[in-house]
């Protein structure tokens, strides 16, 4: 199961590097323009004239949404003090759209959606880093989605702050990204999102908010703080006050070498959680159902535990293994459900009980 989840990222990282690499030529005469939007200057019909390889070096905050189709440019925040940015001014319309743009660079901006999605890509493969996007994550119909990745698309985002966002960062439709160093805190309905064959993977990242991170329809999400730590210094956590993973339809949520965690989680219908040195903090419900499984066991550095109650039910199963993992509450199988645990597995609460599950101690 673990070695499963982690070919799927790599599958996904080298996807990202052949887009990258292949079929882009280098060019020759790259021109960089600068716009300045403290003295009105247009973004977008700077973008209209620019061609592949070309930068555009943008000063202040630009209030326009804009369009990238059909060509790979770096936009880049200028030296000066900022914030230098964009910030989208029409309503339920991306703040930034790039479509068809294999290589396409976005460093050192602030991008704020306060009506709809700050980022968007589709069939394009996407790099950021030192950017921040945020949204009015309270309104219904503002601030949906910080960056979304979707229809075939890659994105690597490192350093990448989002904020404030209904969803942070969504892969959508046989997409992956991979967000390294970066922050996901106040997003009101759910940090990441993987969804329909794609995959989502927060790297050396800190997630904090309301609810973690969800992957449905076979697709793979993870916090990883041991595969990429970009600065012994970033915080790599996950705190949530409800939900820290959900997964549904053939789907995979893995907290791997995450530390401490807050937050309960679920898995429904063929899904999987992976517990692999995570340790949970709070005593909460989790529930696995419906041909379901949990993996709680130590990861290359740290031990894991779970604690709370957790249910497996529907023909689901958990295993739960090695001395160093630590069970405090109970677990409890029904309808089908089953467990395996490992007699030496520490259970650090006197009272915890495991009942029901035909294959537990």
């Amino acid at each position: 199961m673990f070695r499963f989840s982690l070919s799927i990222k790599m599958l996904a990282v080298g996807a990202t590097v052949m887009l990258m690499a292949g079929g882009v030529p280098a060019t020759a005469l790259a021109k960089t323009y600068k716009i300045d939007c403290t003295k009105n200057g247009k973004l977008q019909s700077t973008i209209n004239s620019a061609v592949d390889g070309d930068v555009i070096e943008i000063t202040g905050i630009c209030q326009e949404n804009i369009v990238i189709r059909d060509k790979r440019l770096t936009l880049a925040g200028a030296s000066t003090p900022g914030p230098h940015g964009i910030t989208g001014t029409a309503a339920l319309t991306d703040a930034v759209l790039i479509e068809n743009s294999l290589g396409t660079d976005i460093e050192g901006l602030t991008i704020s959606n306060p009506l709809s999605t700050g980022v968007r890509m589709l069939r394009s493969d996407v790099t950021m880093t030192n950017c921040e996007v945020s949204g009015s994550g309270a309104s219904i119909t503002g601030g949906a989605t910080g960056i979304g990745v979707e229809e075939f698309s890659n994105f690597t985002g490192t350093r990448v702050r989002l904020d404030g966002n209904r969803i942070g960062l969504r892969a959508n439709q046989s997409s992956r990204a991979l967000c390294q160093a970066c922050d996901l805190n106040g997003n009101t309905i759910w940090a990441a999102v993987s969804r329909l064959n794609s995959v989502v993977s927060l790297l050396d990242s800190e997630v904090t908010g309301n609810q973690g991170i969800w992957s449905n329809g076979h697709s793979y999400i993870d916090i990883d703080c041991l595969s990429y730590v970009s600065d012994p210094d970033h915080t790599c956590s996950l705190d949530s006050t409800g939900i820290a993973g959900q997964a549904f339809a053939g789907s995979t949520v893995g907290f791997y070498e995450s530390g401490e965690f807050w937050g309960r989680f679920f898995a429904v219908d063929r899904s999987t959680v992976q517990l692999l040195g995570a340790r949970q903090q709070t005593a909460l419900t989790n529930s696995i159902d419906d041909n379901s499984s949990l993996t709680v066991a130590p990861g290359d550095t740290g031990a894991s535990r779970l604690i709370g109650t957790t249910n497996v039910s529907g023909f689901s199963n958990a295993l739960i293994y090695d001395v160093s993992t630590e069970l405090n509450g109970s677990l409890n199988c029904n309808a089908g459900g089953d467990a395996w645990v490992d007699p030496a597995v520490d259970l650090l609460d006197p009272g915890f009980s495991i009942n029901g599950c035909e294959h537990a101690p």
